[in-house]
């Protein structure tokens, strides 16, 4: 710059700001005139999640977040599905990071694949030389994975936490999504993350604040799936949509059912509401009726059992011992 012939030299910083800039400003009518973005998605697992995005599928323990991911990743790469209806629109290059299961857990698992399913699904194992690697040459190796195996279109990554040697806080958790996130954009591809919750408590509605680190994980996420235990059955879970960015949310949850012919899998059974599978509150005192006062009494001096009683009136062992011993 030069004013009143004195040459006036601008600050690095401000040097840096005229020479680069990480925006670019469009209007909307230019933004939506270039046709690229109005191409409709793809489906990668329906109602659930959409092509291009970073999801998050996440539960409990041993809930089956694994089960529902290779459900997922041998559909898209394969089209075997054993839902009613196919769940992904075309068959999509996969590639599974895999920070949960060793290789005999899989070999259990997966044995009894159809050959060309298995050959269909790329699996990539953490090895012993990323224990002391940080989060950050971790998130590197994932990327130059992603490019070593030609850019799959669908990158799984179970579980995020095994990227973290360190205890899980919010600003580890930050930067693993943020990493993976980077990752996704970078490349244009879809990405889906299995995710653990915290102890909860299985009589409340699943919600998002359930998910561990939930504070910064699913602010990065574009979709949501939580999958929760049924009191139906120990072997009938539900998947309920908690975020989309792309798609109105689901009212109603999935009902599905483990199976282990012919190989450990996930099979659709219908959509229901998630209450139908909450475990009911346990009655209180004041909510013994004076019939069934009556009955709970005659059917204790019939000598039934606490189990029967409860059973016979549908009501918890808990309330039925209680009003039985405070009215002996």
């Amino acid at each position: 710059l030069v004013i009143t012939g004195v040459m006036i030299t601008a600050s690095p910083l401000k040097q840096n700001f005229m020479r680069n800039s990480m925006f670019e400003v469009k209007t909307l009518g230019e933004t939506i005139a270039d046709k690229g973005n109005a191409n409709e998605r793809g489906t990668v697992f329906f109602p659930f999640i959409n092509e291009g995005d970073l999801a998050i599928v996440a539960g409990e323990t041993n809930v089956g977040k694994s089960i529902l991911c290779g459900d997922i990743a041998i559909a898209n790469a394969s089209n075997l599905c054993h839902w009613n209806e196919p769940v992904n629109d075309r068959t999509r290059t996969c590639l599974y990071v895999d920070g949960e299961m060793t290789d005999s857990q899989i070999t259990q698992r997966y044995a009894n694949v159809p050959e060309f399913a298995l050959d269909a699904v790329r699996r990539a194992s953490i090895t012993p030389l990323g224990l002391g690697c940080t989060i950050d040459d971790k998130i590197e190796n994932i990327g130059k994975l992603i490019k070593a195996e030609n850019i799959p279109e669908l990158v799984f990554v179970d579980n995020p936490m095994s990227l973290i040697d360190c205890m899980v806080s919010a600003a580890s958790a930050k930067k693993v999504m943020e990493g993976l996130k980077h990752i996704k954009d970078y490349f244009g591809i879809s990405m889906i993350v299995a995710a653990h919750f915290h102890k909860r408590n299985s009589r409340k509605a699943i919600g998002i604040s359930d998910i561990q680190g939930s504070s910064v994980i699913a602010n990065y996420a574009d979709s949501v799936v939580a999958i929760g235990n049924s009191c139906k059955d120990p072997e009938i879970k539900y998947l309920k949509q908690l975020k989309s960015r792309s798609s109105r949310i689901n009212s109603e949850v999935a009902v599905l059912r483990i199976s282990e012919e012919p190989y450990l899998h996930f099979d659709f059974l219908e959509f229901d509401q998630e209450e139908n599978h909450l475990i009911e509150k346990q009655e209180s005192h004041s909510s013994i009726t004076e019939f069934m006062a009556e009955h709970i009494m005659r059917l204790s001096e019939e000598g039934c059992s606490v189990r029967t009683i409860s059973k016979e009136l549908g009501i918890s062992k808990s309330v039925v011992g209680r009003f039985i011993k405070n009215h002996k």
